[in-house]
């Protein structure tokens, strides 16, 4: 006789659309508006090959919009089939740098009981996030001038609070 169970997952609660771009990402939600974002690669992460980006912006979306969500399937539209494949796979072995990153994403996401998946839809056909990750208008992101920074930063006890952090701070 022999036992078997399949591997079950929840049924999809959250759906989101990303791309990457040579110059920045987007995000939206399909079920909610005002869950979407945007933002430039910083310049160590312009030279990333784009299959690497597009997992990035996977890994941006989880800690923006899910950290709070757990025991919930997260299905991600995405244009570029080598990051479906990272992700669908957890992980993969034609690509260390890829490889690497999904099994981040997905220790993050095993952490909090979550499940992904994702599905192949034409650049054409998401055009909104196609739109986020090529324009950009970031009047929200501020930096110290690094000089400036430094002269206080000896001046003063070691800062406890990073006042300008956003996403990249964690990635």
């Amino acid at each position: 006789m022999t036992l078997c169970c399949k591997i079950r997952h929840p049924s999809i609660a959250c759906i989101f659309q990303n791309d990457a771009s040579q110059t920045g990402w987007g995000i939206a939600c399909t079920k909610d508006n005002t869950l979407q974002s945007q933002g430039l690669w910083r310049q160590e992460q312009t030279s990333l090959h784009i299959n690497v980006k597009e997992l990035y912006v996977v890994y941006i979306l989880l800690l923006t919009f899910c950290k709070a969500m757990t025991d919930i399937h997260i299905r991600f539209e995405l244009d570029d089939l080598t990051a479906m494949a990272y992700i669908n796979h957890i992980g993969g072995s034609k690509s260390v740098a890829c490889d690497r990153l999904a099994k981040r994403i997905w220790h993050w996401c095993i952490s909090r009981n979550l499940w992904l998946s994702a599905v192949h839809f034409p650049g054409t056909t998401i055009a909104i996030v196609d739109s986020l990750s090529r324009t950009h208008s970031s009047h929200h992101e501020w930096q110290l001038n690094p000089v400036s920074f430094h002269k206080l930063h000896e001046i003063y006890l070691p800062f406890s609070t990073d006042h300008f952090a956003s996403i990249y701070s964690k990635c």
